[in-house]
């Protein structure tokens, strides 16, 4: 056999099973003739046969390109085949290469074998794979009629890493064949499956046919039955038939109905405007393209999911849902598939028997996870055989008691679990046999722990959504030792930890046992209480980045606790917990510049409404928090009723900095509500009491907004004279490239309405755009573009819609929605129409698409440079 750098070939026959009662009395002739071709080909190229099992082949070669020349040889030789009632047997093949070196029986061990063995899964009959180090290694020496086609990259089962493949080609050979029975790389959002698919192979092919005749599937059966597993599974294999790809929409967080479309847009990257349907964002979104939609676990949220799933098919007509549920949705032309339990064997039978039930197989591969040489033998299978019989073949219960191979004898597992899977705990008699015997499953487990370790568990249930360590030790014990238990629990598999994003989770079934238990013994609202009072300091550490609106790193960490954060909302709420009010207030902007503000005003109004009476801070934030949402509603009415409420307790509980950002707020309201004069006066006071604080940028700003009042009442002179102080102002001190954007935008603006120097303009908006790409806020950055585009106006309107149209699509692609900006695009916007007229410039802003901030950006610099060499030339 050879040895060093190899090429392995896999080869199987497309549909035996359909071929088998095709041929019937005469399949053994043709798995013979087949058998002929494919060997005839192997022993003309120099090829070695290691294994033939059934109606498949696995071969290896010395030379890549003999490999090559094999496959093709072969695929011609089962076209010359008279095969009987002209119905062809169409064989895939798989080629890679890799070091090996055969063991004394003549096999291969080495990973490159199953990497050739899964391409060749990827393939259809008829069609040649080659990985790319084949297709490197075989190039110099192929013959000038075999090409090879790149396909590009894919994710093959079991390899994290993409995969690049090529596709054998031959004048003589078919060379159009259906997408890969592989998922294109960042085709979808499924997560890593880091473990084997055992067991569920005909049902994957029962379920991928459902989904492709039917647009509605939801798989139904009891918990830790293996349902999202299957699900995710078959969302990889089917992703590369969806142009618009695979997505995955976790439910199982979510408490509140209301949240379902929301958690469906966040899951599909589409983020509705404020006040928009999430569902029809995600519908427009679609149109014209596929994809497969991954509803997973619906069960406790089952009227809020089929209203969202009907929604969407009724509006998406590319659209395909899958849906996983201890029950089915019941809409109209739901198609079911019920996951049964994995077949298990009778500890009675013999080990080949045994070997061979699905169970047991699943139970070996979990196995060997914490004991690499586990194997069933003759004086372990029937034990294995009590323990998959005792969990009823339930994956979950498989998985976790596999884990324990390395710490306890299999003997000793199997009596122990006898005793606990006769009854559920807490004698819950009215629970369904599978349901009581998961949780006896998991309930053995927990039973394993020592007494501290039960305690940290039922502490975690309290997380609805994943963690950090630091949140673990604010609701686990205070002694210090969560770090040390969190990873014994993470080793006994009962929690799951992410190193990419250094967090923690439970699966759900073990978080609804940790929560029943948490209950049980009394200590669930001291878990949600420490829970609330960690996502406050959480919150509040973190609340001036989110002011900032240019810090992305603190929003995406704001965004991952965003499950939790809503937790802790909903128990302050029905607690009446003024720490509640506090967190409300710390995520305002959070849920503002996320483009949320119907949540953040909801959450702020239902905590306004439970705990009137609390510490003013704490109910001037909140009150600050609704109106602030409000007024990004263009709500100006509540805005201000809510504002006035904020000024007045803030004021009284000192609170200096809170309070200018609520007279902020509260006079912008009245601006844009048309009360100038009222406004007017409102900003001279923030200006003085920021001056007093020291706060440079609210001191500016104040300034700023003065300059534009004036500017949009015809005063230009006064504008500029704002500007300039408000300029100066900054330099006194430090402030974020946000609020140094608006002050350069006005102050452009001001000097092109007085007549100032081109250069001086031009200069100020390339600054502006400078600070937008160092900030990073998509809202800000529309600002910025809405100034250049206001310059442009004057001389190039054609040009001025088209940049505009960049700021919209912002606005439209980030979510958000600033009145005060939106009314300025719409001011400009009602100008360039009285020249160009509204339907070229509806055009011109159109015609720019969406683009990313990046984009937006660089559009607005070219046009700022053909501005300024217009400048120039005259």
């Amino acid at each position: 056999m050879p040895a060093g750098l190899v090429t392995f070939l896999f080869t199987d026959v497309e549909g035996s099973t359909r071929s088998f009662h095709l041929f019937r009395d005469q399949f053994v002739a043709v798995l013979n003739s087949h058998r002929a071709a494919i060997r005839g080909a192997i022993a003309e190229h120099g090829g070695f046969e290691i294994k033939a099992d059934g109606d498949g082949f696995f071969i290896v070669f010395a030379e890549a390109a003999a490999a090559l020349r094999a496959c093709a040889s072969a695929q011609f030789a089962l076209e010359a085949v008279c095969w009987p009632d002209g119905s062809p047997v169409r064989v895939r093949m798989g080629l890679h290469s890799g070091e090996a070196v055969p063991g004394d029986d003549g096999d291969y061990l080495e990973v490159a074998v199953h990497q050739a063995a899964r391409i060749a899964d990827a393939a259809h009959g008829g069609q040649v794979l080659v990985s790319a180090v084949t297709a490197q290694q075989a190039g110099p020496d192929l013959p000038g009629d075999i090409g090879l086609l790149d396909r590009g990259p894919f994710i093959l089962k079991d390899f994290d890493v993409p995969q690049h493949l090529f596709q054998l080609t031959h004048p003589r050979l078919a060379s159009a064949f259906p997408a890969l029975r592989a998922s294109p790389a960042q085709s979808h959002n499924l997560p890593d499956t880091r473990t084997s698919f055992v067991g569920r192979r005909d049902e994957l092919e029962h379920v991928a046919s459902l989904v492709q005749r039917q647009r509605l599937v939801c798989i139904v059966g009891p918990g830790g039955a293996g349902k999202t597993r299957l699900a995710v599974e078959l969302g990889a294999r089917l992703a590369p038939t969806f142009d618009a790809g695979v997505r995955l929409c976790d439910l199982s967080p979510l408490k509140d109905a209301g949240l379902v479309p929301a958690a469906i847009g966040d899951a599909c990257g589409v983020r509705a405007d404020p006040g928009a349907d999430p569902l029809e964002a995600v519908a427009d979104d679609l149109a014209g393209r596929s994809r497969l939609l991954l509803l997973d676990n619906c069960e406790h949220l089952l009227d809020a999911a089929g209203t969202a799933a009907q929604t969407l098919l009724n509006r998406a007509p590319g659209l395909r849902i899958m849906a996983t549920s201890r029950e089915q949705l019941g809409l109209s032309g739901e198609q079911v598939w019920r996951v049964h339990p994995l077949t298990v064997a009778d500890p009675a039978a013999d080990l080949a028997v045994i070997r061979s039930s699905a169970a047991a197989r699943l139970f070996r591969d979990r196995a060997r996870l914490a004991d690499p040489e586990f194997e069933v033998t003759e004086e372990n299978a029937a034990d294995v055989a009590v323990i998959c019989q005792r969990l009823d073949g339930l994956p979950l219960g498989i998985e976790l008691v596999a884990a324990r191979v390395g710490a306890l004898p299999l003997s000793a597992i199997a009596g122990r679990l006898t005793d606990q899977l006769l009854r559920a705990p807490g004698g819950e008699r009215g629970r369904p046999d599978r349901h009581r015997t998961l949780e006896a499953t998991i309930g053995r487990s927990y039973e394993l722990l020592s007494p501290a370790e039960q305690e940290l568990l039922r502490r975690l249930s309290i997380f609805p959504g994943s963690f950090l360590l630091d949140a673990a030790e604010a609701v686990g014990p205070a002694d210090g030792s969560t770090l040390e238990m969190l990873a014994d629990l993470v080793s006994k598999s009962l929690v799951i930890r992410d190193p990419d994003a250094q967090r923690y989770r439970l699966l759900e079934t073990i978080r609804s046992y940790g929560r029943r238990a948490l209950h049980q013994v009394g200590e669930a609202d001291d878990s949600a209480r420490n829970l609330l009072l960690w996502c406050t300091a959480f919150a509040e550490a973190i609340e001036e980045q989110l002011r900032a609106a240019d810090q992305p790193a603190a929003f995406e960490a704001v965004h991952r606790e965003v499950d939790n954060l809503r937790a802790a909302l909903g128990w302050a709420v029905a607690n009446r917990s003024p720490e509640g009010l506090r967190l409300v207030g710390a995520l305002t902007y959070y849920w503002l510049h996320r483009g949320n503000a119907t949540e953040g005003r909801a959450w702020a109004e239902r905590l306004l409404a439970a705990i009137p009476d609390a510490e003013p801070a704490a109910l001037g934030k909140a009150h600050h928090a609704a109106g602030i949402a409000a007024y990004r509603l263009s709500d100006f009415d509540s805005c201000r009723a809510e504002m006035e409420s904020a000024v007045g307790l803030l004021r009284t509980a000192g609170e200096s900095s809170a309070l200018a950002r609520a007279m902020l707020t509260r006079a912008a309201s009245n601006f844009l509500a048309g009360d100038v004069d009222l406004s007017r006066t409102q900003h001279i006071e923030l200006g003085e009491l920021a001056q007093r604080i020291g706060d440079v940028e609210m001191a500016a700003t104040a300034l700023t907004n003065l300059g534009e009042m004036a500017r949009v009442t015809g005063d230009s002179r006064l504008a500029l004279h704002y500007a300039e102080r408000a300029m100066v102002t900054l330099e006194q001190g430090q402030a974020s490239p946000t609020g140094r954007l608006h002050t350069t935008v006005s102050l452009a603006q001001a000097l092109a309405e007085t007549s100032g120097p081109q250069t001086r303009v031009t200069g100020y908006l390339e600054y502006a755009l400078d600070l937008a790409v160092k900030g990073g806020s998509p809202m800000a950055t529309a600002w910025a573009i809405n100034g250049v585009a206001g310059i442009l106006a004057r001389s190039d309107p054609a040009a001025a819609a088209r940049v505009l149209g960049a700021s919209a699509s912002l606005g439209r692609g980030y979510g958000f929605l600033d009145p005060g900006e939106a009314a300025d695009r719409e001011q400009l916007r009602s100008k360039l129409a009285d020249e160009l007229g509204a339907d070229r410039v509806a055009t011109l802003m159109a015609g720019i698409g969406n683009v990313t901030m990046a984009e937006a950006i660089d559009l607005a610099r070219r046009a700022l440079a053909a501005l300024g060499t217009r400048a120039a030339d005259e």
